[in-house]
């Protein structure tokens, strides 16, 4: 699942990177192609028409522009360009290779007489709803391009041509096409090369993290066991030394001699009474430790048992279990520990006065809620201070994530907190 999120994000940046690649690439290619139309009209414009700008043809004599005429067309007018104009700086048009244009007179754009004033070149898309471009109607999209020259006689003029626009996008496509292969193929190919590095990196993760549960089950599992040997330990030897301190303090109790003593009586019972306290204590230590009746399957008698040595704490708990069936061993182990854990932290920490237990089924598994009255807190301190009393929480949340399940935590100070285990059967 991991490794296909990963082929598909990758997947889409490729998409991505490849369009916004196109159009850099494409845009460099007509930018391209336009300082090639640029290139061509200095190199017309210098090399063949300045030479012919005398001033007989701009005297409109019909021999000059004869010869200019031979001469644009062999050498000029040819495909790409289409028009051939040559203009005085107040915008008159000294020559086209269109008669009808000879000796009119139109406005020149305001960046062409910049550029002529720096004495660059102009290039722009040809606006064909011009005076001026009347007669170019019919040839499709035109680029024009000017560029300042300088007559025979010295006089400055301006020399325009236009090109047709296929022209300029078919030298930026052969661009393209040259170099989108390349580009595209690198990039596939680099996406290719790094799924293997995810699919081992994915085993990786997926190792440790199995790794991880197997090693937390283990410490549980051993926690388990040594809980059983010290609840046996203590049963089968200071609680059974206990009673027995407890049954012969009570045969003192029945004996005449000891009771013409005086207060040994007295001293007896308080004796043989903290011994009973003891006894009860260490069994309620015995069931929080490691409760019988959750090894025999009851687990809504083991929660009440855990819940109530809490009532001397001055905390009211209720447990209430409504599941249709019981939860396998696995799962009951892991209520016990949350419910368990729950109840340390309200009494160490909450100052609540009521707690309520609910264990529930929901589609597909179990919801288990730990709801009390207390004074609440931050959630993020848990992930921020875990060494601060709050270790226990994230080991739950490793285990029921091992069992597929979550731990969620709901509290704000002075609202109280709630702890929900959900998970599936």
């Amino acid at each position: 699942m991991a490794v296909a999120q990963f082929g598909l994000v990758g997947l889409l940046v490729l998409v991505a990177v490849a369009l916004l690649a196109a159009w850099r690439l494409r845009h460099d290619a007509q930018r391209d192609a336009v300082r090639d139309a640029r290139d061509r009209a200095v190199a017309l414009a210098d090399g063949i028409v300045a030479p012919l700008v005398t001033d007989a043809l701009v005297a409109g004599d019909p021999a000059a522009i004869a010869e200019m005429d031979r001469v644009a067309r062999q050498l000029v007018v040819r495909d790409p360009v289409t028009r051939l104009k040559v203009w005085r700086m107040d915008g008159t048009i000294v020559y086209a290779d269109d008669r009808r244009l000879v000796g009119r007179t139109f406005a020149i754009e305001d960046e062409a007489l910049e550029a002529a004033a720096r004495g660059e070149s102009y290039a722009d898309i040809t606006d064909l709803a011009d005076p001026e471009n009347v007669l170019e109607q019919g040839d499709g999209a035109l680029l024009e391009v000017y560029r300042p020259i300088v007559s025979v006689s010295g006089q400055p003029m301006l020399y325009e041509h236009y090109q047709r626009l296929s022209a300029v996008t078919r030298s930026a496509d052969r661009i393209w096409t040259r170099a989108a292969p390349l580009l595209l193929g690198s990039m596939l190919v680099l996406q290719l090369m790094q799924i293997p590095l995810a699919v081992s990196l994915a085993r990786r993760v997926r190792a440790a993290q199995r790794q991880r549960a197997d090693l937390l089950q283990q410490a549980l599992d051993a926690s388990d066991i040594e809980r059983r040997r010290i609840a046996r330990d203590l049963h089968d030897g200071i609680v059974q030394d206990l009673i027995g301190v407890s049954y012969a303090v009570g045969s003192l109790t029945q004996d005449p001699a000891m009771a013409a003593a005086p207060g040994v009586l007295d001293t007896l019972g308080e004796v043989r009474n903290g011994t009973q306290r003891s006894i009860r204590g260490l069994r309620t230590l015995l069931v929080d430790i490691y409760p019988p009746t959750l090894e025999q399957g009851d687990l809504a008698a083991a929660l009440d048992d855990l819940v109530a040595p809490y009532q001397a704490k001055g905390i009211e708990a209720a447990v209430h279990v409504a599941l249709g069936s019981p939860l396998e061993a696995s799962l009951q182990a892991l209520v016990y520990r949350t419910v368990r854990e729950a109840m340390s932290n309200v009494a160490r920490h909450a100052g609540a006065t009521h707690v309520e237990v609910r264990l529930v089924d929901v589609p597909g598994g179990f919801e288990l809620t730990v709801r009390d009255d207390g004074r609440g807190f931050d959630p993020a301190v848990l992930s921020a201070s875990p060494d601060r009393g709050h270790l226990g929480i994230l080991l739950l949340r490793d285990l029921a994530a091992h069992a597929g399940g979550t731990i969620l935590l709901d509290s704000a100070p002075a609202r109280g907190t709630v702890l929900t285990l959900r998970a599936p059967r």
